[in-house]
């Protein structure tokens, strides 16, 4: 079996897992685990960067109850920059990660055409937020935007929905740990009676919310009139915003999906009625009627008859999926384990002792495990974009695939010939290819009415998920494609916006001066977790107790198929020792439901038995009284 050798002393750079493009200018940020740099294009056609150095490791609590301000205020820091977005002006940068601190830089230009204030220190928003963001998403200006300001929307993993304003004028004032006398700094009282009127709650989920829409207003200057959210637990909530932000008010469930709702994009059907896409899990695109702008909501159609459609493609994405959500959780795992107190002391202790250290298990290829076991497809974004005819489209961005995917908006909004909501679009769907995994994607804005769509794509470079074909866009972090005549996206061979990043280097030997992208260990870049949408959004199928001590029976012999307990943590068989199991797989099931039957019939009946001695004894009492 091919493998990945294990890690050496040769430093590797951690991939780039997020970009994100501005609206009106040609800036774009790119984020990896160690580092930000924010690329400006310029008049000529060259790029210049601008960059500044992270960590890749949050500083952990040493007690419960340790605040995050309290942490933060000890040592200013970005851990892990993990979600980035431009406002709708270009005036402002939000970053985000996994230190739960939000930032936001106020970008301005020189005479020379040079970019200022995107350095440490200089950020003019900084907020400490209760969990870890899952979305960032600046509204476009309306009529009630004050002037000079922007409105920020942040979702957390907990499905809390929070709205910051932004002016041009706010002063950066760092957090304290300060807090009255005779108080203790208690997280959950922070959390559900903030002191900052900016930290209060607009709209919850009770799951994790994993994607966001909204439907416009009548007027084009108005703010939205309702927000859509979807979330892990197959939830679909169309709330009221409008300019008084009233999103704890509820108009109506979409209700139906089988899975987890993964992305969220609003269109317009050919009669220019807007309809809500919706993807469930990586099975199928379902799309549903929506309020009308201007319409009484209670005029449309009920919630009970929304979904208009339910367009399956699995078959078309799975082919490409080459990230397995079970080794990413291992990874995860893994991570968390080798940045442990008790794991480094260990280390320690063995190596002054004169043991050699344990040895790094090698790694085998994505390319072996994909092919033994089946792909969980996450669709995580969908994109409208328009080609050279101005045929609307929708851009399905998979995680863990090497391949970005694209459908037709008509295809989706086709009225179906028969009463049957099920048809199978996989047939339109069209591929672009790429020979690693796409970390993360994004359109570059189309400056013109007639300029192509162009797709700036980042890729998980690391030697796991590179092919054994020796090429030269295994290498390559950053690709660029172009939307051709013909409705297909090309990739450009050597686009300026690449060469402009900068590479990773040796770590700097002064801590004053660190550099902007260092050098990291191989063990370190192997953990790192680029996938969050593959490991949080779907649900784990956790086996009952009689199916673990059934596969504990067949460890000993009596079966040759256990069932795959790896995510509970259960020892796998080693099918390399003698076995005196049948070589009949049919009978081998046969005979593990039979136990498994067996076991849970003693269960029931043991619990019978209890039943009727309760019910003995409560007649015994009750007769003599």
């Amino acid at each position: 079996m091919a493998e990945a050798g294990p890690s050496s002393a040769t430093m590797v750079s951690a991939p780039f897992h997020h970009i994100a493009a501005a609206h009106r200018s040609n800036l774009s940020v790119f984020l990896s685990a160690n580092s930000v740099q924010l690329v400006h294009g310029q008049s000529d056609g060259s790029f210049k960067t601008y960059a500044m150095p992270t960590t890749v490791f949050v500083p952990q609590p040493t007690l419960p109850d340790q605040s995050d301000a309290a942490r933060y205020a000890d040592n200013p820091h970005i851990s892990f920059a993990r979600l980035a977005s431009f406002s709708h002006s270009d005036r402002f940068l939000a970053l985000t990660g996994d230190d739960k601190v939000l930032r936001v830089w106020k970008l301005e230009r020189t005479a020379d055409n040079r970019i200022t204030g995107f350095e440490f220190g200089k950020e003019i928003v900084i907020k400490l937020l209760p969990k870890r963001a899952a979305v960032l998403h600046w509204m476009p200006p309306s009529a009630s935007t004050p002037i000079g300001s922007e409105e920020l929307i942040c979702i957390d993993r907990f499905g809390d929905v929070r709205s910051f304003m932004v002016n041009e004028n706010d002063i950066r004032t760092l957090p304290s740990a300060i807090r009255p006398e005779g108080t203790e700094a208690d997280e959950q009282d922070e959390m559900d009676s903030p002191t900052d009127a900016a930290m209060h709650i607009l709209l919850g989920h009770v799951s994790m919310v994993t994607s966001l829409a909204f439907i416009p207003a009548a007027k084009p200057t108005a703010p939205p009139a309702f927000i859509i959210t979807g979330d892990r637990d197959e939830h679909i909530r169309i709330s009221r915003w409008g300019s008084k932000r009233m999103a704890y008010v509820i108009d109506r469930f979409l209700q139906g999906s089988e899975a987890f709702v993964g992305a969220l994009a609003v269109i317009s059907d050919t009669d220019e009625k807007l309809r809500l896409v919706s993807s469930e899990g990586g099975r199928a695109l379902r799309v549903w009627a929506l309020p009308q702008p201007g319409s009484a909501s209670a005029a449309d159609t009920s919630s009970d008859n929304a979904c208009l459609s339910i367009n399956e493609l699995s078959s078309a994405l799975a082919p490409h999926v080459l990230a397995r959500d079970r080794e990413e959780r291992k990874r995860e795992s893994k991570a968390l384990q080798a940045s442990s107190k008790r794991n480094k002391a260990a280390k320690r202790k063995q190596t002054g002792d004169g043991q050699a250290p344990e040895q790094v298990e090698s790694k085998p290829l994505a390319a072996q495990y994909s092919k033994d076991s089946r792909p969980t497809i996450v669709i995580s974004d969908l994109l409208p974009y328009q080609d050279a005819e101005s045929r609307q489209w929708l851009l399905i961005v998979v995680e863990g695939a090497t391949a970005f995917f694209s459908v037709p908006v008509d295809v989706l909004v086709a009225p179906l010939p028969s009463e049957e909501k099920v048809r199978d679009i996989s047939d339109q769907i069209r591929v672009t290819r790429a020979s690693v995994p796409i970390l993360h994607l994004t359109l570059a804005p189309q400056y013109d009415t007639g300029a192509a769509a162009t797709v700036l794509a980042t890729f998980d470079t690391r030697p796991e998920f590179r092919s054994q074909e020796s090429t030269g866009e295994n290498e390559v972090e950053v690709g660029v494609f172009t939307l051709n005549a013909s409705a297909e996206f090309e990739r450009q061979l050597k686009p300026t916006i690449v060469e402009a990043l900068l590479p990773a280097t040796q770590p700097s030997t002064t801590e004053e001066e660190p550099s902007a992208r260092e050098l990291l260990d191989p063990s370190i870049v192997e953990h790192l977790s680029l996938y969050p949408a593959l490991t949080t959004w779907p649900k784990i199928e956790v086996p009952s107790s009689a199916e673990i001590i059934a596969t504990r029976s067949s460890r000993k012999g009596r079966f040759n198929h256990p069932l795959d307990t790896s995510l509970i943590g259960i020892a796998q068989v080693d099918q390399t020792k003698p076995s005196i199991a049948s070589s009949n797989p049919d009978a081998d099931d046969e005979q593990r439901r039979k136990l498994v039957k067996t076991m849970q019939g003693g269960k029931r009946e043991r619990g019978r038995e209890r039943n009727r001695e309760a019910i003995r004894l409560a007649q015994e009492q009750a007769a003599s009284q």
